[in-house]
């Protein structure tokens, strides 16, 4: 029998080592530091971010298995933490466990948390909540497992994430090369790049700075901006659109650039605060409600390729960036079994035939790849007309309503999920990652876009997952570093970096080929930064 343990961590800023609440048979209390952890096959945890630094520091030759009770409550959850107000998250300890322990150890945690306890141990009540949040915490995972088995995502949670977090918690203790020279150079090269930026906008278009913010909307850049035809794709989510249309629009690229600069400065510049020639990402299997993998510190992920740059293999080793191609088309071709969509994506590239058919040539596929993945997920047919009217021209505007026309079997998938959905109350991707409407037999606007989009993303990120532990399965030497939306960067020894190749190309293009059978998937394999 496996010796199983279960653990909420608590780390106090002001203590050296965590607070370990333990319930198991060989240990059961409280205890400060990790070591006790050497001693469980397998534990059931919330908080294990907290004393990662610490087992890192302890050298364990050998990691219990992680069944992360935090991932368990987002997938039940099945919204986005948007969807809650502060204090409100579902996922939080304090709401989690507060039906399985008393009031009062719910009012210390929120004390513990807010620092209102300095020495929790001297405190005279700490046995009974200690007792009383060991045995709590057995309560609630009993509930989740039922709740997961009810929403119909237990084999999800066991199969997919929990292997998932357990590869990745082989990084999060390892760590990732990044030499202090790179990472120094890089910050000067984003410095300048941000000032002269920012000077562009303030003497060219006469745009102050100190107005770019994370809730920009179209009122803020009307009459800087000359698309005006996707103001309202800006009001819903502004740079998510102003990335997409950026080339076309000098003072919209200049405003990104400005944004991602800084954004990448104060990233790359928490890399420096140990002053070590290496960095340790924290993951969330679940970091958001489609499933993708989120590195939740430092933000690797919102990199630009520029500044990727800093990133080194260990000693012996390479890095492979493999990539999916045209993934969430090829996706919503083979659901949907639209023939027209299948024959383009089985015998060609989507984009590069939009863009002939607009423009006579394939050079503006980064244009047409916009427009399209626009159309996918639910700009309406008049708003994507006058998009490609202002952008190609008003014939190519009437020729590329024509090339959207041909996928009428599309348009009936899209419909049809979106009213599944709403008799429903949620939308599920393949293999369970169940999203949740406000309401049942209710379906507002803003959902009518998403649900289509939770089926393709989700199903994506559930299919990258499944190669990843495919790989693993094969036992394949490697390390993931830095997980995309439909691409991965893995370091593998250098002397196998050719029947890696081979490997990933068999494993994720079958794994694709699984959940979308109708479609011919391919991998490439592209540099993971620019200036390398």
């Amino acid at each position: 029998m496996p010796n199983i343990g279960f653990v909420l961590c608590l780390k106090h800023p002001l203590e050296t080592k965590p607070l370990l609440f333990i319930n198991s048979k060989i240990h059961r209390g409280c205890f400060q530091g990790v070591g006790e952890l050497k001693d469980f096959d397998q534990i059931v945890v919330y908080g294990i971010d907290a004393i990662i630094h610490h087992i890192r520091e302890a050298g364990f030759e050998k990691f219990p298995q992680i069944i992360d009770i935090e991932t368990a409550s987002r997938l039940i959850t099945g919204r986005p933490k948007s969807s809650f107000p502060p204090g409100k998250i579902p996922w939080e300890i304090t709401n989690l466990i507060s039906q399985h322990v008393k009031t009062s150890t719910i009012k210390w945690l929120k004390q513990f948390q807010s620092l209102q306890i300095i020495a929790p141990l001297a405190d005279p009540n700490f046995h009974d909540i200690c007792s009383d949040l060991i045995q709590g915490l057995n309560k609630l995972w009993n509930k989740l497992q039922d709740e997961l088995k009810t929403k119909g995502e237990l084999d999800r949670f066991n199969k997919i994430e929990t292997p998932i977090i357990n590869e990745l918690f082989r990084t999060e203790v390892n760590g990732t090369v990044v030499p202090m020279s790179l990472l120094n150079k890089k910050l000067n090269e984003i410095k300048s790049t941000y000032y002269s930026t920012i000077k562009k906008l303030e003497f060219d278009h006469d745009f102050i700075s100190q107005r770019i913010s994370q809730n920009l909307k179209w009122e803020d850049i009307d009459g800087y901006c000359s698309l005006t035809q996707i103001s309202e794709e800006l009001n819903t989510d502004f740079w998510a659109y102003a990335n997409i249309f950026k080339h076309e629009d000098e003072f919209l690229e200049l405003l990104l650039l400005a944004r991602n600069s800084k954004l990448d400065f104060d990233s790359l510049l928490k890399f420096t605060v140990d002053n070590q020639d290496k960095i340790y990402p924290l993951y969330q299997s679940m970091g958001t409600v489609t499933g993708r993998i989120l590195i939740s510190s430092p933000g690797i992920q919102f990199l630009k390729k520029t500044s990727r740059g800093i990133f080194r293999p260990r000693e012996n080793h390479s890095f492979i960036y493999a990539d999916f191609d045209q993934f969430e088309p090829g996706i919503i071709a083979s659901f949907s079994e639209d023939p027209e969509l299948l024959h383009i994506y089985n015998h060609g590239d989507i984009y590069e035939e939009l863009s002939k058919e607009l423009f006579g040539s394939t050079e503006r596929r980064k244009l047409c790849k916009t427009i399209f993945i626009a159309y996918m997920y639910g700009m309406t047919p008049a708003r994507i007309k006058k998009l490609i009217s202002e952008t190609a021209g008003e014939t190519a505007s009437e020729s590329g309503m024509k090339f959207f026309d041909k996928f009428s079997r599309l348009v009936m998938w899209k419909d049809a999920v979106c009213i599944e959905a709403c008799e429903n109350g949620f939308v599920e991707t393949y293999f369970g990652n169940k999203r949740y409407l406000e309401k049942k037999g209710v379906m507002k606007s803003h959902e009518m876009r998403w649900i289509p989009n939770q089926v393709i993303q989700g199903t994506a990120s559930y299919i990258l997952k499944k190669a990843l532990i495919e790989l693993r399965n094969r036992h394949y030497d490697f390390e993931v570093i830095v997980p995309m939306h439909d691409a991965i960067l893995l370091e593998v020894p250098e002397k196998n970096v050719g029947l890696m190749k081979g490997a990933i190309e068999s494993i994720f293009t079958g794994e694709f080929k699984k959940v979308c059978p109708n479609i011919n998937p391919s991998i490439s394999f592209e540099n993971f930064c620019e200036d390398t």
